[in-house]
């Protein structure tokens, strides 16, 4: 099917984009990159506040250039817009990520008429991306800086293809829950941005494409994740049985449990501090709190400062 031309529903300028399977739309924006959003959701990318678009096409840009187009839907924008901004020197990191990717000359140009520069540092204004510029000349990463742009030099094509080459950190946070439709909206606004925010990575079997027997995922997940939130709401046996494998890891288990079931726990966990909660907002807010103070704030923040 041929690409319509359409206004990007993030940056509002001119892009295309085409019908997808399952009422999907794939979308090409020159300045944001490619993603892949259902037509419903398209309004909740209308909505977002300017300070929110650099956070959004930024992470579209690197996912663009580590993984292809990304799937967006509605919990992911709020973990997206839930992060903080990357570093400074995060942020000139990926302004070189952006000039070398799929680049075959040795020293490409960036040229700052090409919007994508300004995307892929997460950037809200192109004095940002100038001063990125600059910083980059002054390492010796760029050559002929200019007003209109400047050319990566040999030491900043080498350094930005070491970049790629670094594991990431290590921050997954396995999250074992009663998955039911009145928790969804706990798990999508509590769980996901409370463990986002306190900088690591949730991970639930819900949200996992796989081909194995679920009890092997769960356990590979598990024994791969720095600590597991475990909430008891529902009193799943599953739960339990999780919790207690990961203890037997000897890794870190955050308790919780919403408040009108914190009666039916069962009285080995009542030992445990528990994390009450009655809202998402409230589950968000102490869940990030409490890993901060029992954990640690997680790479993943680290990785922004």
């Amino acid at each position: 099917m041929a690409l319509e031309e359409d206004e990007c529903e993030i940056c509002r300028r001119d892009a295309k984009w085409r019908s997808h399977a399952n009422d999907m739309a794939f979308w090409n924006c020159p300045h944001c990159g490619c993603y892949v959003i259902a037509k419903t959701d398209l309004p909740n990318l209308r909505r977002l506040p300017p300070t929110d678009r650099p956070k959004v096409y930024g992470w579209i840009r690197e996912k663009n250039r580590t993984e292809g187009a990304p799937h967006i839907t509605s919990s992911l924008l709020s973990e997206i817009t839930a992060r903080p901004l990357p570093s400074i020197r995060k942020r000139a990191e990926f302004l070189l990520l952006e000039a070398i990717h799929k680049q075959a000359n040795l020293c490409p140009e960036i040229r700052l008429e090409e919007t994508r520069f300004k995307a892929a540092t997460y950037s809200e204004n192109p004095d940002d991306v100038h001063r990125l510029l600059y910083y980059l000349a002054e390492q010796g990463l760029l050559r002929s800086t200019h007003s209109s742009g400047g050319a990566v030099s040999v030491e900043g094509h080498i350094f930005a293809e070491s970049l790629t080459t670094k594991p990431r950190p290590y921050a997954k946070c396995f999250i074992a829950m009663w998955f039911d439709e009145p928790m969804n909206q706990a798990f999508d606004e509590g769980f996901r941005i409370g463990v986002m925010q306190a900088g690591f990575d949730p991970v639930s079997i819900d949200n996992i494409d796989h081909n194995n027997k679920i009890d092997d995922e769960i356990i590979a997940h598990i024994k791969s994740s720095t600590f597991i939130v475990a909430d008891f709401t529902g009193q799943r046996g599953g739960v339990y049985f999780e919790a207690g494998f990961a203890m037997g890891l000897d890794l870190p288990v955050v308790w919780t449990c919403r408040s009108d079931d914190v009666e039916k726990l069962h009285f080995d966990i009542r030992q445990y501090n528990c994390v009450v909660w009655e809202t998402p907002e409230e589950l968000a807010n102490k869940l990030k709190k409490h890993i901060e103070a029992t954990i640690g704030q997680g790479p993943l923040v680290q990785a922004a400062n």
